[in-house]
C-alpha cells in the first residue's frame, strides 16, 4: 500500500475545516502510487455527499513547485479538461499542510486506469493528449524540465560506474548517448505545457473506451509539446516482450492529429525525442533501483524494461 503518511479520521476531519467542503464522512487509503500518500474522502454537505481525494506530498515532490503543478490542473479543469481539479481552501490557496506536509484537497474522477493497449484506447488517448495541450494554452506559470532528453546528464552522474551493477558497461552506453543527444537538436518545436508522464496508471478511461481524465501532474513541465508523444510511445506502443507494435503507434498519432496536425520538423524529431525518453525512464527506474533500501520508493519498477526498449530505439525497431 503507497501510504508514506499514516492519517486518523480526525487528523483528517482538522485538515478539512481549512475548506468549504461539508463534513468528513469516511476514509479510505489509496494503494496505487508510488511517491505520494492519498486518501479517498466521502464528504457531505446539506445538499449532496461526494468523494474527494487528499494527497499529502512527500520528499520527491518539491513544495516550491506545487504552485505550478497545482496551478496548471486548475487551469485546464476550468478550460473543460478532465483533471483532478484542487480545492481551493478558505484563504484560497490550492494547498495546506498536515503533519508538517504539504497536502491538497482534490475532485474526485471517475473512471479505472491501465485499461488494455488496444487501437481505440490509444486513439482515445491520443486525442485526449492534443486537447490537454490546448487546454494549457494561456497558462503562465513555469518551471525547468529538469528530465528534458537534453538534460540527463547530472542525473546519470548521481549513478555513473553504479550502472554497471544493472549491465556491464552500461555506464559507458550512458556517456555515449548522452554524447549523441548533446548534437542533436529541437529548436523551433511547438512549445508548450505537457503531462510528460502519461503512463497507463496516469489515464483513466470510461467503458466506452474514451478517456475520462489525467492525473498525477508532478512531472509537468514547458516543452515541446511533441515530447509528450514520444513519452507515449515508449509507455503505450510496446507489448509485454517490450516488441515494438506499430499499429498501436498509427492509432495514438492518429488521435492526435484529428485535433493538432504535427509540423514536418515534430515528426523528424520524434525518433531522437522517444530515444531520449526511453533513457530518461531508464535512468529513473534505476536510479530507485540502486538506492539504498531505506531511501527506495514502494513498486519499484526494474530498469530493465527501458533499458530493452532505449536498445530498440537506437536499433531503429520503432518510429
Amino acid at each position: 500500500m503507497a501510504v508514506f503518511t499514516l492519517l486518523n479520521e480526525q487528523e483528517i476531519s482538522d485538515f478539512l475545516e481549512a475548506y468549504a467542503l461539508g463534513t468528513l464522512v469516511s476514509v479510505a487509503p489509496i494503494a496505487e502510487g508510488v511517491e505520494n500518500t492519498n486518501y479517498k474522502l466521502e464528504i457531505r454537505t446539506p445538499c449532496r455527499q461526494f468523494f474527494a481525494v487528499l494527497t499529502v506530498f512527500e520528499a520527491r515532490v518539491p513544495e516550491a513547485e506545487l504552485p505550478y503543478y497545482l496551478g496548471l490542473v486548475a487551469h485546464v479543469a476550468a478550460a473543460g479538461f478532465a483533471a483532478p481539479q484542487p480545492y481551493p481552501q478558505k484563504n484560497g490557496t490550492l494547498f495546506g499542510h498536515i503533519k508538517g506536509k504539504p497536502a491538497a484537497i482534490s475532485q474526485w474522477l471517475e473512471g479505472r486506469n491501465n485499461a488494455p493497449a488496444t487501437a481505440v484506447h490509444l486513439q482515445a488517448l491520443g486525442m485526449a493528449a492534443a486537447q490537454f495541450h490546448a487546454a494549457t494554452q494561456g497558462f503562465e506559470g513555469t518551471r525547468t524540465h529538469m528530465l528534458s532528453p537534453f538534460r540527463l546528464a547530472p542525473l546519470a552522474t548521481t549513478m555513473a560506474q553504479r550502472l554497471d551493477e544493472i549491465e556491464q558497461g552500461l555506464w559507458e552506453k550512458v556517456q555515449a548517448e548522452l554524447e549523441w543527444l548533446s548534437t542533436q537538436r529541437a529548436d523551433g518545436l511547438p512549445q508548450g505545457h505537457i503531462h510528460a508522464d502519461l503512463f497507463p496508471d496516469n489515464v483513466f478511461f470510461d467503458d466506452t473506451g474514451e478517456v475520462s481524465g489525467f492525473i498525477d501532474f508532478y512531472f509537468s513541465a514547458p516543452d515541446a509539446l511533441v515530447y509528450e508523444l514520444a513519452v507515449m510511445a515508449n509507455c503505450w506502443c510496446f507489448d509485454e516482450k517490450n516488441m515494438w507494435q506499430p499499429a498501436l503507434w498509427e492509432a495514438l498519432l492518429a488521435g492526435y492529429e484529428s485535433v493538432r496536425k504535427l509540423s514536418t520538423a515534430e515528426r523528424q524529431a520524434l525518433p531522437m525525442l522517444s530515444r531520449g525518453a526511453a533513457l530518461r525512464f531508464m535512468l529513473t527506474r534505476a536510479q530507485q533501483w540502486l538506492a539504498p533500501k531505506t531511501e527506495r520508493v514502494l513498486n519499484m519498477k526494474n530498469p530493465n524494461e527501458y533499458l530493452e526498449k532505449w536498445c530498440a530505439h537506437q536499433q531503429g525497431k520503432t518510429l
